[in-house]
């Protein structure tokens, strides 16, 4: 009997002590980031890849898109670029069971610095900085810091300018240990998609254009605007870096961290793989240096072959001060440099990668100003006078609001506020207003609809309309473009709404360089030869143009007629 007595109490004494077990368990909060070493901090924070990232197969070589095409949010697919990458990592495992999927997920500290970086970044409106570049190689004699590869590695210094939306420009020269050295340079200009690397060695100059994504540029880029933290998640599997842990300072220090400093200014630590295995063959694993202003200090690129390192240091940042940057500082003319061949690896051949560049393009757009050039053509006016030209000044903000001034050959103005349209001839003193749904044909643009189209810059709505046909590369004016022949879908046509109906083809040309639509001709439908052309040059889409720039406001001494 007290052998068995002695028992139960042994067994409800476990039962006791397991249940308290899982008391304890179910308490206890979850955390990760600087506490997680670095395997369980990857698994807490990895995100599976976005899936409009995960586009199909781009048109048939003809340069035809089908319907289904234009519509769709895909990327292309033939070399994994797009507006941002999508990182080509696996697919995250799926959970066993429909349960818990809508339960928010408890914020990291990984999430809170990626959150703070994004919401402090996206106020820059512009940044000036120096930017200095180490390449130190297995060949160098060996050392223990970063700042000493920086005095005995391949160095190159600068000065940077960035504005938002991939605009970034930057001049190294190469700082020689070898007295006897050519002088080199090297020049990178960033502009939406497309990157122009130009390198000078003595009376020699080389210049490459890359689409910017297959560029590590790219990748300091999503950093140094502070990317939103579901973009770098599509590209990268990142953990924040415990300055606290002595294995990690040991590796820090070995690496050549000044880790002293780093604990003292108590700055952020982010490493970040590489999700695209072909990217993680080139780099083992990236480290940013990131402030408490939450200002990118350094960023190190770790080569996956051998022992070899990129570091890059931002310093001496302004953000917001002294004179706005325009934009014509991050375009890049070969004429002005001297150039008159270059490396093109930025070309796409096959029109379904060059549409969705374009509608990309379209998605940065807050307002468009641009210099405005139209051309009337018909034959029946004889061969001096059958060209009818004008030209000015154009502003649009997205969907409907548009103001063109027109200089020459006489001053006119031509606008809508979205609801009113009106055309203004200064000469005569007169101005006259229509209610947008009766100004087709009324406002000396042709067809209104698509016009308003091509200003936006809305590729995706004239896909659901026409056709989209690639016919190659064309120069205008020393400027390349892909051209692309639109005919009306076979619906479009028979259309009630007249949107498409008087149009039988369109002619449209887009910058290479920016995948700007740049210039349109549209062929009347009766009147096959007859056209009317526009054409846009200096193209800016960064900034928004006020409400009231659009109302129809005239001198007392107009005469105003409502139609």
């Amino acid at each position: 009997m007290k052998t068995n007595l002695i028992i139960l109490v042994l067994l409800l004494a476990a039962v006791a002590g397991s249940v308290t077990v899982i008391i304890l368990q179910l308490s206890t909060p979850t955390f990760s980031g600087e506490n997680l070493s670095g395997e369980e901090n990857r698994r807490e924070t990895a995100v599976a890849p976005d899936e409009e990232n995960g586009g199909e197969e781009a048109g048939e070589d003809t340069g035809e898109i089908s319907r289904e095409e234009t519509d769709t949010g895909d990327g292309p697919s033939e070399n994994g670029s797009g507006g941002e990458p999508n990182g080509g990592g696996e697919q995250g495992d799926e959970p066993e069971n429909g349960l818990n999927n809508d339960r928010p997920r408890e914020e990291t500290p990984l999430d809170r610095l990626l959150r703070r970086f994004h919401e402090h970044q996206s106020s820059v409106k512009w940044m000036r900085g120096e930017m200095t570049i180490t390449r130190f190689g297995i060949y160098e004699q060996p050392v223990e810091t970063d700042n000493e590869k920086r005095e005995t590695g391949r160095t190159s210094s600068g000065r940077f300018i960035y504005k938002p939306d991939n605009r970034f420009a930057l001049r190294l020269e190469h700082v020689s240990h070898d007295e006897n050295s050519k002088k080199e340079s090297e020049q990178y200009l960033a502009y939406m998609h497309v990157l122009w690397i130009v390198k000078r060695s003595g009376d020699t100059v080389k210049a490459e254009r890359w689409l910017i994504e297959n560029d590590k540029m790219y990748e300091v880029l999503l950093l140094l605007q502070g990317a939103d933290p579901d973009a770098l998640n599509r590209t990268f599997d990142m953990r924040l870096i415990d300055k606290d842990d002595a294995s990690e300072r040991k590796r820090l220090k070995r690496e050549g961290h000044d880790v002293e400093d780093l604990k003292k200014r108590d700055v952020y630590l982010l490493e970040l793989i590489y999700k695209d295995k072909t990217k993680r063959r080139n780099y083992k694993h990236l480290e940013a240096v990131i402030s408490r202003d939450f200002l990118v200090e350094k960023l190190k690129l770790y080569n996956a072959f051998n022992d070899a390192e990129t570091i890059i240091w931002f310093e001496n940042v302004e953000i917001d001060k002294g004179e706005e940057i325009p934009e014509g500082e991050f375009r890049f003319k070969p004429s002005k440099e001297g150039i008159k061949k270059f490396s093109d690896n930025a070309t796409l051949e096959r029109a379904a990668d060059i549409l969705w560049r374009m509608r990309r393009t379209g998605s940065w757009v807050r307002g468009v100003r641009a210099d405005y050039e139209d051309d009337r053509y018909d034959p029946a006016w004889g061969e001096e006078t059958a060209h009818s030209r004008s030209s000015g000044v154009l502003y649009f903000m997205p969907p409907d609001k548009f103001r063109i001034e027109i200089a020459k050959p006489k001053e006119k103005i031509l606008g809508s506020n979205g609801k009113k349209a009106y055309r203004y001839e200064k000469e005569n003193k007169r101005a006259t207003i229509f209610d947008v749904e009766k100004a087709q044909g009324k406002v000396d643009l042709g067809n209104l609809r698509i016009m308003q189209k091509f200003f936006a810059q809305d590729i995706h709505a004239l896909a659901k309309d026409f056709n989209f046909k690639f016919e190659g590369v064309e120069k205008i004016d020393g400027l390349e473009t892909y051209r692309f022949e639109l005919k009306p879908w076979e619906k479009a046509e028979e259309d009630e709404d007249g949107e498409v109906y008087n149009v039988d083809r369109i002619e449209l040309w887009v910058e290479l360089e920016t995948f700007l639509a740049c210039k349109i001709r549209l062929y009347d439908l009766q009147r096959k030869k007859n056209y009317n052309e526009v054409g846009l040059k200096n193209i800016d889409i960064s900034e928004e143009i006020p409400a009231e720039k659009f109302d129809p406001v005239f001198p007392e001494d107009v005469e105003v007629i409502e139609e």
